[in-house]
């Protein structure tokens, strides 16, 4: 009796290893490794910071407005999607780059 409980626990410490190799990762290995976020996690934010009804498209060159008086609202600036939203009932323009960041125009 006393070898089967230690042939048993031998396959049990041998096993173990294994068992954690074999587990996978559900983030997205091109989300993470540059510091951005997805369209999914950006959303998630900003319902965090209090936006709701978020619609997002991401920005070309000439999707900017032209007429804009901040410096820096194209692509360029680092705004990769525009879109709109609802914050305290009020419906909004945004910009948010891919770490988050809003910009409320």
């Amino acid at each position: 009796m006393k070898r089967l409980l230690a042939m048993s626990a031998a396959v049990a410490l041998l096993a173990a290893p294994a068992a954690v190799l074999a587990q996978t990762s559900t983030t997205s290995p091109s989300a993470t490794t540059q510091g951005m976020m997805s369209l999914t996690q950006l959303k998630e934010k900003l319902e965090k910071q209090g936006y709701s009804d978020i619609k997002l498209q991401p920005q070309t060159a000439t999707s900017g407005s032209g007429s804009s008086t901040e410096s820096g609202s194209s692509a360029a600036s680092g705004h990769e999607y525009v879109g709109t939203a609802t914050k305290d009932g009020k419906p909004v323009n945004i910009e948010v780059n891919s770490k988050g960041e809003v910009t409320e125009k």
